[in-house]
């Protein structure tokens, strides 16, 4: 691996780290405001991370998530935040190949 191809994995995971780490700010509803304009001021770019926080054990943050993935996808997205672990990660996954197959288009 060349310095140039470090360079870049190092800052893409460092964006990921910065992702979750507003991500990690909708438990606290101060900052929460500030971390959702901030991930939604970021576009799809955002959307892996909150992928992921779908799946995260805090209801709080799989809930504002989940709203803001809706307004990404522009439509209603089956999932629900309280449910049971199984069902809540099976509709997270069909979440997931939604992304997946919009961004391969």
């Amino acid at each position: 691996m060349n310095a140039g191809n470090f360079s870049t994995v190092t800052q893409r995971l460092l964006e990921q780290e910065k992702l979750r780490r507003l991500i990690d700010q909708f438990l606290d509803r101060v900052q929460m405001p500030a971390a959702v304009q901030e991930l939604t001021n970021r576009g799809m770019d955002a959307v892996p991370a909150l992928l992921d926080a779908l799946e995260r054990r805090e209801i709080e943050i799989r809930h504002i998530a989940h709203r803001i993935l809706e307004q990404f996808f522009g439509e209603p997205l089956l999932f629900d935040a309280a449910a049971a672990d199984d069902i809540r990660l099976r509709q997270a996954a069909h979440i997931r190949v939604r992304f997946e197959k919009r961004k391969s288009a």
